[in-house]
């Protein structure tokens, strides 16, 4: 019976984990284009999908085009309309 439990908890465990992709820090972008955008990523520190300026170039996958699409792939419940800003942790 215990291993029934501990092939249970495992498989819960494992089903909640956030994908790789939603633990990186955000990341702006190195530069400065004519019409950054509004996009948005998984903050670990809030636990929560937050909107950030983009600005192109050099990116990496925690960044996504709608809190919505952040929800769905890094498993939130929480969306904030607070802009995350230069020097917040992620």
């Amino acid at each position: 019976m215990y291993c029934c439990y501990l092939v249970l908890w495992s498989v819960i465990v494992t089903s909640d984990k956030r994908p790789d992709k939603c633990l990186l820090q955000y990341d702006s972008g190195v530069c400065e284009a004519s019409k950054p955008l509004t996009v948005w990523f998984y903050s670990t520190t809030y636990g929560a999908c937050m909107p950030f300026t983009y600005n192109g170039c050099n990116r990496n996958e925690n960044r996504f085009s709608s809190c919505e699409e952040c929800r769905n792939k890094c498993k939130s419940d929480v969306c904030t309309e607070k802009h995350h800003r230069k020097g917040w942790h992620n």
